[in-house]
Protein backbone atom coordinates (compact mmCIF):
# COMPACT_ATOMS: atom_id res chain seq x y z
CA UNK A 1 0.00 0.00 0.00
CA UNK A 2 1.44 3.23 -1.00
CA UNK A 3 1.90 5.97 1.68
CA UNK A 4 2.26 8.44 -0.72
CA UNK A 5 -0.73 11.15 -1.01
CA UNK A 6 -2.95 9.89 -4.36
CA UNK A 7 -2.49 12.87 -6.17
CA UNK A 8 1.14 12.72 -5.88
CA UNK A 9 0.78 8.88 -6.69
CA UNK A 10 -1.19 9.32 -9.88
CA UNK A 11 1.08 12.17 -11.02
CA UNK A 12 4.25 9.68 -11.25
CA UNK A 13 2.47 7.05 -12.67
CA UNK A 14 0.66 9.34 -15.39
CA UNK A 15 4.26 11.14 -16.26
CA UNK A 16 6.33 7.80 -16.06
CA UNK A 17 3.52 6.67 -18.76
CA UNK A 18 4.07 9.61 -20.68
CA UNK A 19 7.88 9.13 -20.62
CA UNK A 20 8.27 5.82 -21.79
CA UNK A 21 5.26 4.83 -23.37
CA UNK A 22 7.05 1.27 -24.68
CA UNK A 23 6.79 0.07 -21.26
CA UNK A 24 3.39 2.25 -20.26
CA UNK A 25 1.32 -1.24 -20.51
CA UNK A 26 3.03 -3.00 -18.01
CA UNK A 27 1.83 -0.23 -15.80
CA UNK A 28 -1.43 -1.18 -16.21
CA UNK A 29 -1.04 -4.58 -13.60
CA UNK A 30 0.26 -2.18 -10.66
CA UNK A 31 -3.04 -1.93 -9.27
CA UNK A 32 -6.73 -0.91 -9.80
CA UNK A 33 -6.53 2.64 -9.63
CA UNK A 34 -3.55 2.70 -11.66
CA UNK A 35 -5.08 1.40 -14.67
CA UNK A 36 -8.47 3.58 -14.37
CA UNK A 37 -5.41 6.55 -14.42
CA UNK A 38 -3.64 5.75 -17.24
CA UNK A 39 -6.00 3.71 -19.44
CA UNK A 40 -6.81 7.25 -21.12
CA UNK A 41 -3.11 7.90 -21.78
CA UNK A 42 -2.59 4.12 -22.73
CA UNK A 43 -5.77 4.24 -25.35
CA UNK A 44 -4.64 7.58 -27.15
CA UNK A 45 -3.14 5.83 -29.84
CA UNK A 46 -4.69 2.43 -30.86
CA UNK A 47 -4.63 0.13 -33.82
CA UNK A 48 -7.86 -1.28 -35.48
CA UNK A 49 -8.04 -4.16 -37.99
CA UNK A 50 -10.81 -6.54 -39.48
CA UNK A 51 -12.59 -8.69 -37.43
CA UNK A 52 -11.58 -11.68 -39.73
CA UNK A 53 -9.17 -12.65 -41.93
CA UNK A 54 -9.67 -14.47 -45.12
CA UNK A 55 -7.58 -16.01 -47.96
CA UNK A 56 -8.70 -13.11 -50.11
CA UNK A 57 -7.97 -10.16 -47.26
CA UNK A 58 -4.45 -8.68 -48.42
CA UNK A 59 -2.00 -8.67 -45.33
CA UNK A 60 0.47 -5.70 -46.25
CA UNK A 61 1.85 -5.39 -43.00
CA UNK A 62 2.79 -7.64 -40.15
CA UNK A 63 0.34 -6.73 -37.16
CA UNK A 64 2.08 -7.70 -34.71
CA UNK A 65 5.38 -5.67 -35.46
CA UNK A 66 3.34 -2.16 -35.89
CA UNK A 67 1.27 -2.40 -33.02
CA UNK A 68 4.16 -3.38 -30.57
CA UNK A 69 3.42 -1.43 -27.08
CA UNK A 70 0.15 0.21 -28.54
CA UNK A 71 -2.91 -0.94 -28.23
CA UNK A 72 -4.53 -3.74 -31.57
CA UNK A 73 -8.04 -4.60 -31.61
CA UNK A 74 -10.49 -5.73 -33.92
CA UNK A 75 -13.53 -3.95 -34.62
CA UNK A 76 -15.34 -6.25 -32.18
CA UNK A 77 -13.01 -6.26 -29.81
CA UNK A 78 -12.59 -2.22 -29.66
CA UNK A 79 -16.50 -2.35 -29.85
CA UNK A 80 -17.32 -4.31 -26.48
CA UNK A 81 -14.49 -2.11 -24.46
CA UNK A 82 -16.07 1.06 -25.40
CA UNK A 83 -19.64 -0.20 -24.50
CA UNK A 84 -18.07 -1.21 -21.08
CA UNK A 85 -15.77 2.23 -20.87
CA UNK A 86 -17.66 4.62 -22.82
CA UNK A 87 -15.41 7.28 -21.60
CA UNK A 88 -12.23 5.62 -23.07
CA UNK A 89 -13.88 6.60 -26.58
CA UNK A 90 -13.31 10.27 -26.00
CA UNK A 91 -9.48 9.70 -25.41
CA UNK A 92 -8.86 7.75 -28.62
CA UNK A 93 -6.79 10.40 -30.38
CA UNK A 94 -4.19 8.55 -33.18
CA UNK A 95 -5.78 5.37 -34.96
CA UNK A 96 -4.24 3.08 -37.18
CA UNK A 97 -7.37 1.19 -39.11
CA UNK A 98 -6.40 -1.89 -41.16
CA UNK A 99 -8.77 -3.23 -43.46
CA UNK A 100 -12.64 -3.09 -42.18
CA UNK A 101 -16.35 -3.13 -43.16
CA UNK A 102 -17.64 -0.12 -43.93
CA UNK A 103 -20.14 -0.45 -41.49
CA UNK A 104 -17.43 -1.09 -38.76
CA UNK A 105 -14.99 2.08 -39.69
CA UNK A 106 -18.67 4.53 -39.71
CA UNK A 107 -19.27 3.16 -36.36
CA UNK A 108 -15.35 3.88 -35.10
CA UNK A 109 -16.53 7.55 -36.20
CA UNK A 110 -18.90 8.08 -34.31
CA UNK A 111 -17.69 6.59 -31.64
CA UNK A 112 -14.33 7.99 -31.14
CA UNK A 113 -15.15 11.50 -32.65
CA UNK A 114 -11.95 13.29 -31.40
CA UNK A 115 -9.50 11.37 -33.67
CA UNK A 116 -7.17 14.36 -34.43
CA UNK A 117 -4.38 11.75 -36.13
CA UNK A 118 -5.44 8.86 -38.93
CA UNK A 119 -3.57 6.25 -41.18
CA UNK A 120 -6.31 4.74 -42.73
CA UNK A 121 -5.08 1.73 -44.64
CA UNK A 122 -8.34 0.34 -45.72
CA UNK A 123 -9.72 -0.52 -49.14
CA UNK A 124 -13.62 -0.05 -47.54
CA UNK A 125 -15.10 2.57 -49.07
CA UNK A 126 -16.50 4.89 -46.67
CA UNK A 127 -17.45 8.19 -48.14
CA UNK A 128 -19.00 11.21 -45.62
CA UNK A 129 -18.46 8.71 -42.68
CA UNK A 130 -15.13 11.07 -41.59
CA UNK A 131 -17.37 13.98 -41.73
CA UNK A 132 -19.04 12.87 -38.37
CA UNK A 133 -15.84 13.29 -36.21
CA UNK A 134 -15.83 16.64 -34.17
CA UNK A 135 -16.00 19.48 -35.87
CA UNK A 136 -11.73 20.57 -36.09
CA UNK A 137 -10.47 17.85 -34.62
CA UNK A 138 -8.57 15.49 -37.40
CA UNK A 139 -5.29 17.88 -37.84
CA UNK A 140 -3.04 14.24 -39.41
CA UNK A 141 -4.23 12.19 -42.26
CA UNK A 142 -2.19 9.51 -44.14
CA UNK A 143 -3.37 6.65 -46.78
CA UNK A 144 -6.27 6.00 -48.56
CA UNK A 145 -8.39 8.81 -48.51
CA UNK A 146 -9.90 8.31 -51.94
CA UNK A 147 -11.94 5.53 -49.69
CA UNK A 148 -12.73 8.07 -47.55
CA UNK A 149 -13.91 11.29 -50.15
CA UNK A 150 -16.13 10.61 -52.80
CA UNK A 151 -15.16 12.16 -56.17
CA UNK A 152 -17.88 14.51 -55.53
CA UNK A 153 -16.06 15.86 -52.72
CA UNK A 154 -12.97 16.73 -53.84
CA UNK A 155 -13.90 20.34 -55.30
CA UNK A 156 -15.37 21.39 -51.61
CA UNK A 157 -13.27 19.62 -49.32
CA UNK A 158 -12.58 23.20 -47.74
CA UNK A 159 -16.12 23.50 -46.61
CA UNK A 160 -16.13 20.67 -44.46
CA UNK A 161 -16.44 21.06 -40.60
CA UNK A 162 -13.63 17.97 -40.04
CA UNK A 163 -11.35 19.21 -42.14
CA UNK A 164 -11.03 22.76 -41.36
CA UNK A 165 -7.95 22.09 -39.07
CA UNK A 166 -6.06 19.72 -41.05
CA UNK A 167 -2.14 20.45 -41.22
CA UNK A 168 -0.98 17.13 -42.27
CA UNK A 169 -1.90 14.89 -45.28
CA UNK A 170 0.03 12.47 -46.93
CA UNK A 171 -2.40 10.88 -49.96
CA UNK A 172 -0.93 7.58 -51.04
CA UNK A 173 -1.64 7.30 -55.50
CA UNK A 174 -4.35 4.72 -56.44
CA UNK A 175 -4.38 4.51 -60.18
CA UNK A 176 -7.74 3.68 -60.04
CA UNK A 177 -9.13 6.79 -57.97
CA UNK A 178 -9.81 10.23 -58.85
CA UNK A 179 -7.21 11.92 -60.54
CA UNK A 180 -3.90 13.24 -58.51
CA UNK A 181 -4.62 16.67 -59.69
CA UNK A 182 -7.89 17.20 -58.70
CA UNK A 183 -7.14 16.18 -55.38
CA UNK A 184 -3.85 18.00 -55.07
CA UNK A 185 -5.73 21.35 -56.01
CA UNK A 186 -8.72 20.74 -53.48
CA UNK A 187 -6.24 20.02 -50.98
CA UNK A 188 -4.26 23.06 -51.43
CA UNK A 189 -7.56 24.98 -50.35
CA UNK A 190 -7.99 23.59 -47.21
CA UNK A 191 -8.07 26.69 -44.75
CA UNK A 192 -5.03 24.86 -42.05
CA UNK A 193 -2.90 23.41 -44.39
CA UNK A 194 1.16 23.04 -43.92
CA UNK A 195 2.29 19.55 -45.36
CA UNK A 196 1.38 17.02 -48.26
CA UNK A 197 3.11 14.28 -48.96
CA UNK A 198 1.88 12.45 -51.94
CA UNK A 199 2.92 8.94 -52.50
CA UNK A 200 3.27 8.47 -56.19
CA UNK A 201 2.82 4.85 -57.64
CA UNK A 202 3.91 5.59 -61.04
CA UNK A 203 5.93 8.36 -62.43
CA UNK A 204 4.16 8.60 -65.31
CA UNK A 205 1.23 9.17 -63.94
CA UNK A 206 3.20 12.20 -61.83
CA UNK A 207 4.65 14.03 -65.02
CA UNK A 208 0.84 13.90 -66.42
CA UNK A 209 -0.59 14.82 -63.15
CA UNK A 210 1.62 16.88 -61.22
CA UNK A 211 3.81 18.80 -63.77
CA UNK A 212 1.75 20.74 -65.51
CA UNK A 213 0.36 22.41 -61.43
CA UNK A 214 4.47 22.44 -60.65
CA UNK A 215 4.16 25.94 -60.39
CA UNK A 216 0.50 26.74 -58.56
CA UNK A 217 2.57 24.13 -56.06
CA UNK A 218 5.76 26.71 -55.76
CA UNK A 219 3.03 29.40 -55.39
CA UNK A 220 1.89 27.60 -52.33
CA UNK A 221 5.27 27.37 -50.52
CA UNK A 222 6.06 29.68 -48.42
CA UNK A 223 6.59 32.82 -48.07
CA UNK A 224 4.41 32.96 -51.03
CA UNK A 225 1.73 30.52 -49.92
CA UNK A 226 0.66 28.29 -46.95
CA UNK A 227 2.70 25.37 -47.51
CA UNK A 228 5.77 24.78 -44.93
CA UNK A 229 6.57 20.97 -47.17
CA UNK A 230 5.74 19.53 -50.20
CA UNK A 231 7.02 16.03 -50.56
CA UNK A 232 6.34 13.37 -53.13
CA UNK A 233 7.20 10.14 -52.35
CA UNK A 234 8.88 7.57 -55.43
CA UNK A 235 7.01 4.19 -54.42
CA UNK A 236 7.61 0.56 -55.70
CA UNK A 237 4.96 -0.55 -58.39
CA UNK A 238 3.62 -4.10 -58.03
CA UNK A 239 6.08 -6.12 -59.98
CA UNK A 240 8.30 -4.87 -57.31
CA UNK A 241 10.37 -2.08 -59.93
CA UNK A 242 11.45 1.72 -58.49
CA UNK A 243 8.94 3.85 -59.98
CA UNK A 244 11.33 6.82 -60.88
CA UNK A 245 11.77 9.35 -64.16
CA UNK A 246 10.73 6.99 -66.94
CA UNK A 247 12.13 10.24 -69.07
CA UNK A 248 10.20 12.59 -66.60
CA UNK A 249 12.32 15.76 -64.90
CA UNK A 250 10.84 17.85 -62.03
CA UNK A 251 10.03 21.48 -63.15
CA UNK A 252 13.25 23.69 -61.79
CA UNK A 253 10.92 25.80 -60.08
CA UNK A 254 10.00 23.51 -57.81
CA UNK A 255 13.16 21.01 -58.11
CA UNK A 256 15.08 23.90 -56.79
CA UNK A 257 12.67 24.94 -54.08
CA UNK A 258 13.99 24.20 -50.29
CA UNK A 259 10.71 23.24 -48.99
CA UNK A 260 10.02 20.64 -51.52
CA UNK A 261 11.36 17.03 -51.02
CA UNK A 262 11.71 14.22 -53.01
CA UNK A 263 11.98 11.10 -50.58
CA UNK A 264 12.77 7.68 -51.89
CA UNK A 265 9.93 4.83 -51.34
CA UNK A 266 12.27 2.34 -50.24
CA UNK A 267 13.30 3.97 -46.79
CA UNK A 268 9.69 4.71 -46.35
CA UNK A 269 7.86 2.32 -44.05
CA UNK A 270 4.57 4.41 -43.82
CA UNK A 271 3.12 1.67 -40.75
CA UNK A 272 6.50 2.48 -38.62
CA UNK A 273 6.90 5.61 -39.30
CA UNK A 274 3.14 6.06 -37.97
CA UNK A 275 4.31 3.77 -34.43
CA UNK A 276 6.82 5.94 -34.09
CA UNK A 277 4.80 9.03 -33.96
CA UNK A 278 2.76 7.85 -31.73
CA UNK A 279 5.23 6.65 -29.58
CA UNK A 280 6.43 10.27 -29.54
CA UNK A 281 9.80 8.81 -31.24
CA UNK A 282 9.42 11.18 -34.10
CA UNK A 283 7.89 9.97 -37.21
CA UNK A 284 7.61 10.82 -41.03
CA UNK A 285 6.60 14.17 -41.09
CA UNK A 286 9.73 15.26 -38.34
CA UNK A 287 11.83 13.63 -41.30
CA UNK A 288 10.40 16.24 -43.53
CA UNK A 289 10.63 19.11 -41.38
CA UNK A 290 14.86 18.25 -40.39
CA UNK A 291 15.04 17.74 -43.95
CA UNK A 292 13.10 21.52 -45.17
CA UNK A 293 15.52 22.68 -42.54
CA UNK A 294 18.78 21.38 -43.61
CA UNK A 295 17.66 22.52 -47.09
CA UNK A 296 16.94 26.34 -45.75
CA UNK A 297 20.35 26.58 -44.24
CA UNK A 298 22.03 25.40 -47.52
CA UNK A 299 20.21 27.58 -49.88
CA UNK A 300 20.90 30.57 -47.49
CA UNK A 301 24.54 30.03 -47.24
CA UNK A 302 24.79 29.26 -51.12
CA UNK A 303 23.11 32.54 -51.35
CA UNK A 304 25.06 34.25 -49.17
CA UNK A 305 28.01 33.26 -50.97
CA UNK A 306 27.09 33.91 -54.18
CA UNK A 307 26.49 37.86 -52.56
CA UNK A 308 29.47 38.03 -51.51
CA UNK A 309 31.10 36.61 -54.34
CA UNK A 310 29.16 39.34 -56.29
CA UNK A 311 31.01 42.37 -54.20
CA UNK A 312 34.27 40.88 -54.72
CA UNK A 313 33.54 41.27 -58.40
CA UNK A 314 32.02 44.58 -58.03
CA UNK A 315 35.08 45.51 -55.86
CA UNK A 316 37.74 44.28 -58.72
CA UNK A 317 35.89 46.24 -60.94
CA UNK A 318 35.95 49.48 -59.58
Amino acid sequence: MSRLPPELEREIFLLAAIADPIRAPRLLLVAQRVKIWLEPIIYRSVVVRANHYTRDTPITVDIAFVSWSIPAFTFDDLREILTRKPSLSSTVRNVLVFEGHPDDVGWLFRTCTEISEMMYLSRAVTYHHLFQLAPGSLRRLRGNIHCLFGNNVHGHMHLHSSLVNLTHLEIQDNAGASPLSDILLSVLCLPAITHISLWVLKAERMAAQIAPHAQTIVDALAPTGPLHVFALVQSFNRLGEIAVDHGFTLPDALKSHYRFVLWPGDIHDATTNWRNGARMEGDFWDHLDRCVDFQWRSYYWRAKKREEEEDLNSASDV
